[in-house]
């Protein structure tokens, strides 16, 4: 559970002269007012439905809009006149699947339109802005107040952005953007923004924080075999490779210890 940090605190505020170091190779999206886009647009969360999972759902959809479409039945009666049967079938199949998948597409479109958030960094003003959905009151936050940045590369992952309410009694206050890492565009928003705020790390490319996350993952996955095994860990073990060397080594120990075993209790057995 993530812990808020103290708005009260001198050292949780940005310091005013702390260097704004800009992170490296930044491609974030901006809008036509100029403003850095946090987290996917509606076309980059749409478009790998669109092109990868809405395809495979319009197949066996197809075959109703087939069955239940005048068009495309007056369209195979017309190409079985001229074409053998099977071609007037595979027509029909073929644009019954492209009209499916065309409304499916265009509805997942619209929901997106609907429930993608708006969140915008404008450097200009040095304001962050979130807006849940199109019709939804948005909230603002100038850069002074944020007071963390808990950015999250994973492609559903959710970045926390706390900030220092204007009432300085009142407790941390956050803004999420959803899909943070959805894409690198989407990550490199995040960062764009970090690096404004001078308020931690900047984060680097999304594909080295994966990295990162990956390796921490198995360290974890690595620490609790060791525990079940009754391995103390060592530092040298955060390498995966010296780990399984190590898991291999112990495994044959255990093995001719077994072995072992099995022979004394087989000698000291009395012969039938």
């Amino acid at each position: 559970m993530t812990t808020a940090p103290d708005p009260r605190s001198d050292a949780s505020r940005p310091s005013t002269n702390a260097p704004r170091s800009r992170p490296d190779a930044v491609r974030a999206r901006t809008d036509a007012s100029g403003r850095i886009i946090l987290g996917p647009t509606v076309l980059a969360h749409w478009r790998p439905a669109a092109s990868m999972g809405l395809p495979l759902l319009a197949v066996p959809l197809s075959t109703m809009v087939a069955a239940s479409a005048p068009g495309i039945r007056t369209l195979s009666w017309e190409l079985s006149a001229h074409l053998p049967f099977w071609a007037a079938q595979l027509i029909e199949f073929a644009a019954a699947w492209a009209v499916t998948w065309a409304v499916t597409a265009l509805l997942a479109l619209a929901v997106l339109a609907l429930t993608n958030p708006h969140a915008r960094f404008a450097p200009a003003s040095g304001t962050v802005s979130l807006r849940p959905g199109p019709f939804a009151r948005g909230q603002r936050v100038p850069l002074e107040q944020i007071l963390r940045i808990d950015a999250d590369p994973r492609r559903q992952g959710s970045t926390d952005i706390w900030y220092r309410p204007a009432d300085a009694a009142a407790e941390p206050a956050r803004i999420t953007v959803p899909f943070s890492g959805w894409d690198d565009a989407s990550f490199d928003g995040i960062r764009a923004l970090a690096a404004a705020a001078s308020v931690g790390p900047v984060p680097g490319p999304r594909a080295q924080e994966m990295a990162a996350l990956l390796r921490a993952s198995r360290t974890r996955d690595n620490r609790a075999m060791a525990r079940s095994l009754g391995m103390g860990w060592r530092p040298e073990w955060q390498d995966p490779s010296a780990f399984e060397a190590a898991l291999d080594d112990a495994r044959r120990s255990a093995g001719r210890t077994t072995g072992r075993g099995a022979d004394r209790t087989a000698r000291r057995e009395p012969r039938g």
